[in-house]
């Protein structure tokens, strides 16, 4: 391509990886959400109160399934430390979207069996009272142990380059 009467390069055009997908999650289904948290209680996922009582608004609609990919920041050609904003606005262009808000939390209900290691849910933003910005996460020990907690920042959450982010199939 020239611009300005030098050669510039080849437009870029972006290669669709297939990706995988992670897991299809069931998102939704509870009538309430006293039925949702005996749910949790079963399950024994570590949730932290605070990140179960925002959970709570998110999960009480109709049930529906969710395609998840788990990627890093390198398969969506990014190759430094990236605000979540723009990994999710770069995914998009890779036909893949953020993923529901409550889908961490149903990820760790259905009892995953991820690798070990932090799984970060790329969603449209939440944020609290304070304007601050939440972002869900999924821990999965070596030993099997799972912990669902949520980022709370005042600026966007920046990803570094061996993070897993989950995000959805659009």
């Amino acid at each position: 391509m020239t611009i300005g009467g030098k050669d510039r390069g080849s437009p870029v055009h972006l290669e669709r990886e297939p990706f995988q997908t992670w897991i299809t999650v069931r998102l939704g289904g509870f009538k309430d959400p006293d039925e949702l948290l005996s749910e949790v209680e079963e399950t024994g996922v570590d949730v932290p109160p605070w990140a179960l009582d925002i959970a709570l608004e998110l999960t009480l609609s109709g049930a529906q399934d969710c395609e998840l990919v788990v990627l890093t920041l390198s398969a969506i050609g990014l190759d430094t430390s990236t605000p979540i904003d723009e990994v999710i606005a770069r995914a998009r262009e890779y036909g893949l979207s953020p993923v529901p808000q409550d889908a961490a939390l149903f990820v760790a209900l259905q009892g995953v069996r991820a690798e070990p290691g932090q799984y970060v849910f790329a969603t449209e933003s939440i944020f609290n009272s304070k304007g601050h910005r939440i972002t869900f996460f999924f821990t999965r020990e070596r030993d099997g142990y799972s912990k669902l907690d949520v980022i709370i920042r005042r600026k966007s959450l920046k990803l570094h380059l061996d993070t897993c982010i989950v995000l959805a199939r659009a």
